[in-house]
């Protein structure tokens, strides 16, 4: 899906920035068209073509306007104090989109497939949810420590957790059952989440630190404090 978002995304924002938009106009509205595009390409495969969810989950373009939540986001937080200030306080009431989004992404296929509703609002529930989570500790100047300590951890393991995420989901597919209740399914989500964030720290330690510490000499750059620090396991 990155793939097709960094092909279709700077052709979007360049066609509208060369009709004389400004740079900002130009990113908010190339991801507003892409929205509008991929939403209104999945409401015709979901309405009519009556597509089921696995297979417009399985179409990129179906699925392209849950990305641009994050483009809107940066718009966001861009556009000044006051504004970044309501649009927390909006997020904070959103958060719980989070929860219901992940209960209802653990369901079986047999209600996903047959829900038109789930068909065409899960994918933009769960990017406005994690928009919500984003937005809600955005202003955040200073965090505690042992709060600081955790989420910056997490944040350098973040590509790791991009390779290991679907592995280690397809691992508890395959030897555990879909949970029938929406408890049971919270449960499997919560292990899903700890499993890659377990699996994370395994490979950015023994695989993409020791790789980012290597480019680092050999390029002579030190602008990766991250990757050192954590390596001496600060």
């Amino acid at each position: 899906m990155e793939e097709i978002f960094y092909f279709v995304t700077p052709l979007a924002v360049a066609a509208i920035w060369a009709m004389g938009a400004s740079r900002r106009a130009a990113i908010l509205m190339g991801a507003t068209a892409i929205i509008l595009v991929s939403t209104g390409s999945r409401v015709y495969a979901a309405g009519w073509m009556d597509m089921s969810f696995t297979d417009i989950r399985a179409i990129v373009v179906f699925r392209l306007d849950a990305i641009m939540v994050g483009v809107l986001l940066a718009g966001i937080t861009s556009a000044g104090p006051v504004v970044a200030s309501r649009a927390r306080a909006i997020a904070v009431a959103s958060l719980p989109l989070l929860l219901i989004a992940a209960s209802l992404s653990a369901l079986p296929d047999a209600v996903l497939n047959g829900s038109l509703g789930i068909k065409l609002g899960l994918f933009p529930l769960t990017s406005i949810g994690c928009a919500a989570l984003i937005l809600a500790g955005y202003p955040m100047q200073a965090m505690p420590r042992h709060v600081d300590a955790v989420t910056s951890r997490i944040a350098r393991w973040s590509y790791s957790a991009y390779l290991v995420n679907v592995p280690w989901l397809a691992a508890l597919h395959a030897f555990m059952p879909v949970p029938a209740s929406i408890v049971g399914c919270i449960g499997m989500w919560l292990g899903y989440i700890a499993g890659t964030l377990f699996l994370s720290s395994f490979v950015y330690r023994a695989f993409e630190a020791p790789l980012l510490g290597w480019r680092d000499r050999l390029t002579h750059s030190h602008h990766s404090v991250l990757v050192h620090d954590d390596q001496q396991g600060t």
